[in-house]
C-alpha cells in the first residue's frame, strides 16, 4: 500500500511543514490522522497523493519507490482518491452526472458502463434525490456527497478523507461511517483526518497523532486515546464515549 520513510516537506516561505514522517498504511484497515489545525494533516495527504513534492524522504506505493516525476505521480493518482475538506476544490461541472462521469470518460470507459457506475455511486451516497439540481445550488454537505461519488466510480484501492464529517448532518455522518466500513470490507484502504474524536474513535483501528508537522504518537486507536499527555500536547480531547465507558466500569 502506501508507506513513507523520513518524509519532510517545506513551504515556499521556509516553514518545515512535515518533519521526519514515518507512516505505514499496512498497520490498520481504517487509519486516523489526528491533530489540531496546522498540525500537517492536509499537507501530508497532498504529499502522499502526489499534489506536493517532498523536500526529502521516501514514499512507497506497493513497495515501489515514488520518484515524483509525471509517471510516478500518475501511478499514485491511479491507486488513490482524495476527498477534500472543501468539496468545491474538486467539483468542476454544473451538472452532477457530468462531474461524476468526468474521470471515467477520461479513461475511455463506454457510456453504458459510465451510466451504471455513476448511478451506483449516487445511490451509495444517497444523492439520487437531488441529481437534477445544478451543483452550485447544492448545500456543502450535498456537494461533499457528489465529490465522494466522483471518487467511488473510479474504484481506487486507497481513499483519503480530509475532514469527512464537516458540513454533514448527523444522518449523513452515520451514512459516511457505513460507507467507509463497506469500502473497508471491499478491501479498500481508508485513511482519514478529522477533528471529530468521537467518530475517529468509533471507526479507526490505528491512529497517528500529528503536532506541528511531527508524529507525536502512533498505535492502536484505543491505546492512543488513553494517553492523555499526548492528547494534551496535540490539543486534542479524549472521546466522550471513553469517559462513559470508564464510569460504567
Amino acid at each position: 500500500m502506501i508507506k513513507t520513510e523520513a518524509l519532510n516537506f517545506k513551504y515556499g516561505d521556509g516553514t518545515l511543514a512535515l518533519k521526519n514522517i514515518n507512516f505505514d498504511s499496512n498497520k490498520g484497515e481504517i487509519i486516523g490522522i489526528i491533530g489540531g489545525n496546522g498540525s500537517g494533516k492536509t499537507t501530508f495527504f497532498k504529499t502522499i497523493i502526489g499534489l506536493k513534492k517532498p523536500l526529502s524522504g521516501k514514499v512507497f506505493l506497493n513497495n515501489e519507490l515514488i520518484s515524483y516525476n509525471k509517471k510516478s505521480k500518475n501511478k499514485l493518482l491511479d491507486h488513490m482518491g482524495f476527498i477534500f475538506q472543501e468539496p468545491d476544490q474538486q467539483l468542476f461541472y454544473s451538472d452532477i452526472f457530468d462531474d461524476i462521469a468526468f474521470g471515467l470518460r477520461n479513461m475511455g470507459i463506454e457510456e453504458k458502463e459510465i451510466k451504471i457506475r455513476v448511478k451506483e455511486a449516487l445511490k451509495k451516497v444517497d444523492a439520487m434525490k437531488f441529481i437534477k439540481k445544478p451543483i452550485h445550488f447544492l448545500s456543502q454537505g450535498q456537494k461533499k456527497r457528489v465529490a465522494l461519488a466522483s471518487i467511488l466510480v473510479l474504484k481506487k484501492k486507497i481513499i483519503l478523507f480530509d475532514e469527512p464529517w464537516s458540513t454533514l448532518d448527523p444522518k449523513m455522518s452515520e451514512r459516511m461511517i457505513e460507507l467507509m466500513i463497506d469500502l473497508k470490507n471491499q478491501g479498500i484502504k481508508i485513511i482519514l483526518s478529522s477533528h471529530n474524536m468521537e467518530l475517529i474513535y468509533r471507526i479507526t483501528d490505528y491512529c497517528y497523532v500529528f503536532k506541528s508537522g511531527e508524529i507525536l504518537k502512533e498505535g492502536k486507536t484505543e491505546k492512543v486515546f488513553l494517553d492523555q499527555v499526548v492528547l494534551n500536547k496535540a490539543d486534542l480531547r479524549q472521546p466522550w464515549i471513553m469517559k462513559v465507558d470508564k464510569k460504567v466500569e
